[in-house]
């Protein structure tokens, strides 16, 4: 794990969910909201600094206002350690990292992932229900994302809430550049990672491991609910009225209905459309081909150092087990299918047996886990993760 450290408050915010979307990122802020050492704006996803992001039909306030107006927000920050905020499509921006360092160059970045596949699965649901998509098959709307790079195919809605862009899944779960940029831009003690599996599994542990790194009290406990639960359409024709009418509805809606008052009817439309219900099985073949697709990522991830569960400030050494099995859990999580866990370590003495038996991909990485070391190897068809005691 990457260490953070706590600033004396400011008039700038000096931490920043900034993604990924369908993360867990909602969760988290909502669980750091209650914290009394943390102050967080009433809403979620001002997204200020994606100025490089198309925001379709209503302007986003927050997002158009000025710097002075973004941080009016925070003007309820008064004895609080840390002030930040959550807006996922921080991540894919390719300017919000930059703007950010700008305003607060020392602010701890919070990173959140998962396996890319499910990720995209998931994004596009959630599009779905909230309008921004108007294909209603996965693979599809797969197929439409470089048409919608172009500009085309993009949906005529007044229900839209996020930018035209996250309709570009795989650009979306394609992370190794986004979490470089901040790395790069912040620092890698400024940057923390986490999996959403991980975090879904243990969330206390997680939550407690996101203080850390904020340097705020460990002991306070939020009520761990799910929140943005998933949801599918229950009736098509109602979804497509409430998200896709005719141009002459929309337009008389737009003349008759102050904004305020027809978000909230679209929302009424959209809950009497939609029912919570898990979302049905991707089809395999689709589900290999994005394996396929998102390998290179996936290796990226696993090499990653942010998602080293390990604290190199040594405040979380009665976790070892806990880590030890997370490491595991990650890779899985992160779609690396293709492990072998080598439970008898005293016939691997190091990693040169792991070198006659096969070619390494890159360079083996190691995690030590207090007095414990995990290497990883890429062998044949396999990645070899190998328990040892250092020394």
């Amino acid at each position: 794990m990457l260490a953070g450290k706590a600033n004396k408050p400011n008039r700038f915010p000096n931490f920043f969910i900034v993604g990924a979307p369908k993360c867990g990122t909602s969760s988290l802020f909502r669980y750091l909201s209650d914290h009394p050492e943390i102050f967080v704006p009433d809403r979620k996803e001002l997204n200020y600094f994606c100025t490089d992001l198309t925001f379709r039909h209503y302007k986003n306030a927050h997002r158009d206002s000025s710097l002075d107006s973004y941080l009016a927000l925070f003007s309820g920050w008064t004895s609080e350690l840390r002030a930040g905020e959550a807006s996922p499509m921080y991540l894919y921006s390719r300017v919000a990292a930059k703007k950010i360092h700008a305003i607060s160059p020392d602010a701890s970045i919070i990173i959140m992932v998962r396996n890319p596949v499910d990720l995209v699965y998931s994004l596009y649901y959630q599009l779905l229900e909230t309008g921004d998509e108007d294909i209603d098959n996965f693979e599809d709307a797969l197929n439409a994302e470089e048409d919608r790079r172009k500009g085309l195919r993009i949906p005529r809605t007044d229900a839209a809430s996020g930018p035209v862009e996250a309709l570009r899944y795989t650009a979306i779960a394609s992370f190794s550049g986004q979490i470089q940029r901040y790395v790069d831009i912040f620092g890698r003690d400024n940057v923390m990672v986490l999996v959403y599996d991980d975090f879904a599994a243990a969330t206390r542990s997680e939550y407690e491991n996101v203080l850390r790194f904020l340097g705020v009290a460990v002991d306070h406990a939020p009520e761990l609910v799910t929140y943005n639960p998933n949801r599918v359409i229950a009736n098509k024709l109602l979804w497509r009225i409430r998200s896709f009418g005719p141009p002459a509805m929309r337009a008389a809606w737009r003349k008759a209905l102050p904004p305020g008052i027809r978000r909230a009817v679209l929302r009424g439309l959209g809950n009497l459309s939609l029912r919570e219900s898990p979302r049905p099985p991707m089809r395999p073949e689709t589900r290999e081909a994005l394996q396929s697709l998102f390998e290179p990522e996936v290796e990226w991830l696993i090499g990653c150092d942010g998602l080293d569960h390990v604290d190199r400030a040594g405040r979380v050494s009665d976790q070892k087990i806990h880590r030890f099995s997370g490491r595991i859990h990650s890779l899985r999580h992160l779609g690396a299918t293709r492990i072998c866990i080598v439970e008898n370590v005293s016939r691997l003495p190091g990693s040169e047996p792991l070198r006659k038996v096969g070619v390494s991909v890159g360079s083996p990485f190691t995690s030590l886990l207090g007095e414990w070391s995990l290497s990883l190897s890429w062998v044949g068809m396999y990645w070899i993760l190998a328990p040892a005691r250092v020394g």
